[in-house]
């Protein structure tokens, strides 16, 4: 497919290009508890692009010292928006972003000469596949490529030069917008990105501080194999306002009486944990669904009633997904799952106190654990996908988030079945 071009006349002057290879990382691959199912081994050259603990992937780049303006490497992603890389010269008053937006890439760019947003360009880059991405630079023309083919050319007319500024530097950031900075988007976007680069290459100079940071955290190497999902590693959980899960009345767009509908589907490493809880106020837990390894059921808590399902099967540690629905509609609670259904009978009180909750703005949802209960039993680990009240739960959008969650990318099963649609 030959990807479209579009030429412009904008007026930049930013430079961006090749570094050499990553160097190989010794694997030190720390054996996860139950991976029974997941495929966990984590790749030695590939980076993982989230910046969820703030570890700035920043390269400084003396302007005197380059030869080449070429930056090319492989990226695979399953988000859809967020920084691939930001870079600036001389300060950042003259800067250049390449990101995505609705699965797309996007340029933004701004310099003493003038500003420029492109936006929706090139092929979808958020099936998960690897693509060749590259930016250059030759004389009055910027040029991005994918996969060989160019998407986007930018002609530029300089006003001025670097010669009289031999002290200036070129700075790229890997994944995110530099702290405390005064840059400001063009167009606003969540700098977030849950994607994986290999074979980078940044303007012919050296870049240890990638290849320094995966051989010091394996959180900053991606999975071997992936899929889209949430990756929730067993020790942390994500936090939402109730505000994030409208309407008041369940997924139904006719509904007339309140009602309460969780849909999930999840691959978890071990049967335990809890999927996910609601909060009212003084941290009162008044709903949660939750996986019990020593009773092999789900168990349903609202209030200060508990429910519990059918026996799960012991072998349930398979390469399938999970699915479960939880219903509070018309004083009755519905627990239906891939290997069984329960119903139980609700009181007028149970209903209209969850209600009564859930309507309250303080009101917290917490996905994969919660708080005041940080045990390993209590914390979920494996792959998610969560819809609640009939919106699907985007977990970029989070207030609060453990900083090695994967919002958008789980690794797969071993003998792994392909996950379907909530």
């Amino acid at each position: 497919m030959v990807a479209e071009r579009v030429t412009l006349v904008v007026f930049i002057l930013l430079l961006h290009r090749h570094l050499s290879e990553g160097s190989v990382v010794k694997p030190n691959l720390d054996p996860q508890k139950g991976t029974c199912i997941l495929d966990a081994a984590r790749s030695a050259n590939e980076l993982y692009l989230g910046n969820e603990d703030k570890n700035i992937l920043l390269m400084v780049f003396p302007l005197s010292k380059l030869t080449s303006y070429l930056s090319s490497f492989d990226f695979r992603t399953f988000d859809s928006e967020g920084v691939i890389f930001y870079g600036d010269i001389g300060g950042d008053y003259n800067w250049f972003v390449l990101a995505l937006r609705d699965k797309h890439l996007e340029v933004q760019m701004t310099n003493e000469n003038g500003q420029m947003l492109l936006s929706m360009f090139g092929p979808n880059m958020s099936d998960g596949k690897w693509r060749k991405v590259s930016v250059d630079r030759n004389a009055n023309i910027i040029e991005v490529r994918v996969d060989g083919e160019v998407v986007v050319s930018l002609m530029h007319y300089v006003k001025s030069s670097f010669s009289g500024h031999a002290d200036w530097k070129l700075r790229i950031l890997i994944g995110d917008l530099p702290l405390n900075s005064s840059v400001q988007l063009l167009r606003p976007l969540n700098p977030s990105l849950d994607g994986c680069m290999r074979d980078w290459s940044w303007v012919q100079e050296e870049a240890n501080v990638l290849t320094s940071v995966m051989e010091s955290s394996e959180h900053k190497r991606c999975f071997e194999q992936e899929e889209s999902g949430t990756y929730f590693p067993g020790d942390g959980f994500a936090e939402f306002q109730v505000a994030s899960f409208g309407p008041d009345k369940g997924d139904g767009e006719n509904s007339t009486v309140w009602s309460l509908t969780a849909k999930l589907l999840f691959r978890p490493v071990v049967f335990s944990g809890i999927l996910f809880s609601i909060h009212g106020e003084n941290q009162t837990i008044a709903l949660s669904l939750a996986m019990d390894k020593m009773k092999q059921v789900f168990t349903v808590s609202l209030l200060d009633k508990v429910f519990s399902s059918d026996q799960i099967p012991l072998d349930h540690c398979q390469s399938t997904w999970t699915q479960a629905r939880l219903t509070i509609q018309n004083n009755q609670l519905q627990l239906k799952t891939s290997m069984a259904q329960s119903e139980y009978p609700l009181s007028d009180k149970h209903v209209r106190s969850l209600e009564n909750i859930w309507q309250q703005p303080t009101t917290t949802i917490y996905i994969g654990g919660t708080p005041g209960l940080a045990t390993e039993e209590s914390y979920f680990t494996g792959c998610l996908k969560m819809a609640l009240q009939g919106k699907m739960v985007e977990f970029d959008e989070a207030k609060n988030k453990h900083g090695h969650i994967r919002s958008h990318s789980c690794p797969t099963a071993i003998h792994a079945e392909e996950s379907s649609n909530l």
